[in-house]
């Protein structure tokens, strides 16, 4: 007879707090990561620490979302600026909204579901010459 090893039931999620906790102490990166899709964006630790501990199967979704839909835009709109907040709510939905900094929206897409944990999660996407690089306003 075959077992079947279920991972899910003993996750080790981080709650709300804890993950949040855990975001303030990135002040810097020592690695940036290549997205494998979208080249021209990078990310820093605290975004790959984000993405291996958001939800119940990790949070990679989110650096896909920002690299493949919202990155583009912003590059359209030559934007070299914009602050990602992701507000999830208690119900498993979320927004994700790219400000310019000042509150004006460049861009918001809405996500039907997720796991993540519930809270509102802020980001940095800077663009320079090279590349676009997410990283966490800690890591600025």
């Amino acid at each position: 007879m075959t077992e079947i090893i279920d991972n899910t039931k003993n996750c080790n999620r981080l709650g709300p707090g804890e993950l949040q906790i855990a975001l303030y102490r990135f002040t810097g990166t020592l690695h940036w990561y290549r997205h494998p899709i979208n080249k021209n964006v990078i990310y820093t630790d605290g975004v790959k620490f984000f993405a291996e501990n958001g939800g119940k199967h990790g949070a990679y979704w989110f650096i896909d979302k920002v690299a493949i839909e919202i990155s583009p835009i912003l590059q359209r709109k030559k934007e070299y600026f914009a602050a990602l907040t992701l507000t999830v709510s208690s119900k498993q939905k979320a927004c994700l909204r790219a400000t310019d900094g000042n509150e004006r929206c460049l861009v918001s897409a809405d996500i039907e579901y997720t796991d993540m944990q519930p809270g509102v999660w802020e980001f940095y996407l800077i663009n320079d010459i090279d590349h676009q690089t997410l990283l966490l306003p800690g890591e600025y």
